[in-house]
């Protein structure tokens, strides 16, 4: 597998890998999974998992995390009304 430059991992690629993340549904480390799920391939997964911090970093600020939130809240809405 390729590796990526850390500048080829956009913004919207981060978010989508930590909205995975922070939801707890799956181990990080199911790439196979973790990519159907966020649509990133697996050299983008694996990039951002060797440079997390570094994308942390340059990426998670308020808003991002104030997105994130706002995406999870929804997603647990859906699935309890599912559950109804």
């Amino acid at each position: 597998m390729k590796e990526l430059d850390i500048n080829e991992i956009s913004k919207s690629d981060f978010i989508a890998y930590e909205t995975i993340r922070q939801s707890g549904i799956t181990n990080m480390f199911d790439i196979v999974f973790v990519s159907k799920i966020s649509g990133l391939s697996k050299e983008k997964i694996l990039s951002i998992m060797k440079h997390y911090n570094e994308l942390r970093d340059k990426y998670l600020t308020e808003d991002v995390k104030h997105t994130i939130e706002l995406t999870l809240k929804n997603i647990r809405r859906r699935n309890k009304k599912e559950e109804e």
